[in-house]
């Protein structure tokens, strides 16, 4: 104990000024944008975070199942360098500049990584030229300088290759800083800092199918990924406020089959900005969601960064856990696959619910942001009468009849016929009690 005492009073004693210390903390925090998942998030998937392929980066560096890709990021540095006909050197002297900030760049770092500067920037250069090379080889197709047969930079490889490196490039504990790509672009090319920095963003957006004009540029690839999606301009920090649960949130809204059968409709907002969920005039607007087999992954590590990285928000947060609320069916998904909100080129609807439920359960609601005034807008449509009503209607007409289009116009038909056919009983027995004179 008495070590302990001394050992801070020592610091408090070397410590001028308080002040100075958080902002030296504050501006190491505001560096730090890789993290390591924490455990307790990762068991509920762990290979959802894990690379399958290929590493970038430390965390992940040199475990067995990775290995076999380390050749042909050593056979892409030769070529790259090569290509640039400039000297290693050289590309080592521009990064050491930054070896700090890219050290920075990471959450946890080993103390192999943090003590050896030398062995740090081999694996930044490394991982950076591959990368590079795989962005273009799979942009611009394979420089002629890699042969027909190559495994990785050839046809083949974007053939039975490119997916599972896609994927691997949108892991969060898998990312490289962007400033190391910037860096080695500015060596091979001659460009300057910001010519080298728009050339990558390039880069970034044509292999991830984004329009570089309109997506803002981010600190790594998952960053950018994001700035996509939730169309952001600006970090921005949020207030908290009553935390809300997936299990109580879902009973407020209900399914999109609820609320289909309380008379609201769905439209595709045609983007996929998940910022663009609307409400109004009885109408549901969604964003644009195209489902594949690394939705769940990519999901899940985008809240991940959210969850981690200070300022980041919580659109992605915000949308999965309203998605969740509303998708409890395969037919929840049928219904605004019909309206074309979503899109899956393989697996079953099922599936989807099943991603949603699985990346979603473990989300509380806890921030305020633009989807409350959706929430609150539904409720109060469905607790008008009419609505509550009609949706009694229809759902009990559901229990006996399976969901087509034609269910609602023989509600419709129904409704009509004993309509007319209270006016005709109306007309036939009003003679009787007013006779004409």
């Amino acid at each position: 104990m008495s070590e302990w005492f001394v050992r801070v009073e020592e610091e408090l004693e070397g410590m001028q000024d308080a002040s100075s210390l958080s902002m030296d903390l504050a501006e190491l925090w505001h560096k730090r944008c890789i993290y390591k998942v924490p455990a307790f998030v990762k068991d509920q998937n762990k290979k959802a975070y894990e690379p399958q392929l290929v590493s970038f980066g430390p965390y992940h560096h040199g475990k067995d199942h990775l290995r076999r890709m380390e050749e042909h990021k050593h056979r892409a540095l030769i070529h790259f360098i090569k290509r640039s006909n400039k000297p290693l050197a050289l590309y080592f002297a521009c990064l050491w500049e930054a070896v700090q900030d890219l050290k920075d760049s990471y959450d946890l770092l080993e103390p192999d990584w943090q003590l050896d500067n030398y062995r740090f920037l081999q694996l930044m250069i490394l991982d950076g030229c591959f990368m590079l090379e795989f962005l273009r080889c799979n942009t611009d197709g394979p420089p002629d300088d890699y042969f027909g047969y190559d495994p990785i930079f050839s046809d083949h490889g974007e053939l039975h290759i490119l997916n599972l490196v896609r994927r691997d490039m949108r892991l969060l504990e898998n990312q490289l800083p962007i400033m190391v790509l910037q860096k080695l672009v500015a060596v091979e090319t001659g460009q300057e800092a910001e010519e080298a920095e728009e050339h990558v963003h390039r880069l970034v957006c044509r292999f991830c199918y984004l329009d570089p004009k309109t997506i803002l540029k981010g600190l790594h690839m998952l960053d950018v990924v994001r700035n996509f999606l939730v169309g952001v301009e600006f970090p921005h920090f949020r207030k908290t406020k009553t935390k809300r649960t997936y299990t109580n949130m879902i009973d407020l809204i209900g399914s999109a089959t609820d609320l289909y059968e309380a008379g609201i409709r769905f439209k595709c907002s045609r983007t996929a900005n998940m910022k663009n969920i609307s409400f109004g005039d009885g109408v549901l607007s969604l964003p644009l969601m195209v489902v594949a087999n690394s939705t769940e992954s990519i999901l899940l590590n985008l809240i991940a960064f959210e969850q981690l990285h200070i300022g980041a928000g919580t659109e992605v947060t915000n949308f999965v856990f309203f998605m969740g609320c509303i998708l409890k069916s395969a037919r929840d998904v049928s219904l605004l696959e019909s309206q074309d909100i979503i899109q899956k080129p393989i697996g079953s609807n099922q599936d989807i619910v099943e991603i949603f439920k699985s990346v979603s359960k473990e989300i509380s609601y806890e921030h305020k942001d633009k989807l409350d005034h959706v929430y609150e807008q539904i409720r109060i449509y469905r607790r008008k009468p009419f609505n509550k009503l009609r949706a009694h209607i229809v759902h009990a007409y559901h229990v006996s009849t399976q969901w087509s289009p034609w269910a609602y116009w023989s509600i419709i038909a129904a409704i009509l016929l004993f309509t007319l056919s209270v006016l005709q009983t109306v007309y036939a027995i009003y003679p009787y009690y007013h006779p004409n004179k």
